[in-house]
């Protein structure tokens, strides 16, 4: 038995699709995710299918969900890791190592903390921008812990929210 942890979040690279920098960061940070191993036998578990690189808007008519950065999205539930492992933080931060990027987000649902990977943005553009890009070993981590304070939703979402309604089946047939 155990408690499975929830353990999200994302790392991201600025650039815009049209920039032969950025499709050159996209394909870098593409084959090293490609090249992580499908099953990981060391915990904390570690693997390929935790991660997707988010695809990359290469024309403003593309209807792709990706503006002025490109992101790698990562989820994971994890059995009783009430707080972020150190054995995790150093396979993400080895992970970090080898991926052009410049900000990363991790969330821990059980403790409610939100760590937050930054790169100086001088250094990253440097880096980003020869060629081949290189990726940052420099970086600073904080820790956020998050509140679970609850707020009107009209505050929350934007453009006068309200609840759809759940049809019956028999609602939803056609008449004949």
């Amino acid at each position: 038995m155990g408690i499975g942890v929830v353990i999200h979040g994302y790392i991201s690279a600025t650039g815009y699709g049209n920039q032969i920098e950025s499709q050159r960061i996209h394909a870098h940070n593409s084959r090293v995710i490609d090249l992580l191993p499908e099953s990981d036998e060391d915990w904390p578990f570690f693997p390929r299918s935790m991660f997707t690189v988010a695809p990359m808007r290469m024309t403003l008519g593309e209807c792709i969900p990706q503006h002025e950065n490109q992101t790698i999205q990562f989820l994971g539930d994890f059995k009783n890791q009430y707080s972020l492992d150190t054995e995790w933080v150093k396979k993400f931060e080895l992970l970090l190592g080898r991926l052009c990027w410049d900000h990363a987000v991790v969330y821990t649902e059980f403790a409610m903390i939100r760590f937050v990977w930054d790169v100086d943005r001088e250094l990253a553009t440097k880096l980003f921008f020869s060629d081949p890009p290189k990726p940052p070993h420099e970086w600073t981590l904080k820790a956020y812990r998050m509140g679970d304070e609850e707020m009107p939703l009209k505050a929350a979402i934007d453009g006068g929210y309200s609840p759809i309604t759940p049809r019956r089946e028999q609602d939803a047939a056609p008449n004949p």
